[in-house]
């Protein structure tokens, strides 16, 4: 087990496994987009690629030593993933209804991807008490908020009831997304500020 994990870390196989996922997610979104036209779908789908893109820059800028930048590429990153939501928010507002997902164990399947991804994210976050250098963990965490928001409206879709109650916990659900990715770009480029005064006093 201690040779997987060296291995893992040191091959950056959960770097390449991350951005596999996202794009397999990416794709998977897809094909439901041409069996079942639909604007949810879509725009997760256009989130799931831009996930995957934002993730293998991330990687190259801290294999080509420019570390400095990866947490400004990350607070870039994270607003730049947020075009899909907001988008989505005002799907959400306009037709005040869900879309109709063809396959009902694509709950379990955003079950699974989203618990994966917010379990990584907060370890790699805490780990060891320190604070990572990379712009990952936040990237995997808002990734992981947006897939159980696409968790929540399948469920709602499929054992809830179309009505008021369901549209405000889909309307709730994507704003309290949204404010948390803002505040982790945030986060990110008050580091990047800081990180680059301390370069400059040095």
């Amino acid at each position: 087990m201690k040779q997987f994990i060296l291995l893992w870390k040191t091959r950056h196989l959960g770097d390449i496994a991350s951005v596999l996922g996202s794009f397999a997610m990416g794709t998977f979104h897809l094909v439901i987009v041409l069996m079942h036209p639909s604007m949810l779908p879509l725009l997760y789908m256009f989130f799931c690629y831009l996930l995957s893109a934002s993730r293998l820059v991330e990687y190259f800028l801290m294999r080509k030593e420019k570390r400095r930048f990866a947490e400004l590429f990350g607070a870039i990153s994270i607003l730049v993933l947020t075009v899909p939501l907001v988008l989505s928010m005002v799907f959400t507002i306009l037709k005040r209804r869900s879309v109709e997902y063809p396959f009902y164990w694509m709950i379990f399947a955003y079950a699974f991807y989203a618990f994966l991804k917010i379990g990584t994210a907060l370890y790699n976050l805490f780990k060891k008490g320190k604070r990572p250098v990379r712009a990952t963990p936040y990237l995997s965490l808002v990734g992981a908020l947006y897939t159980m928001f696409m968790m929540q409206d399948a469920m709602l879709n499929a054992y809830g009831e179309a009505g008021e109650f369901a549209y405000l916990m889909r309307l709730y659900s994507q704003g309290a997304v949204f404010l948390v990715s803002l505040f982790l770009a945030s986060l990110l480029f008050i580091r990047f500020l800081r990180a680059k005064e301390i370069d400059a006093a040095s």
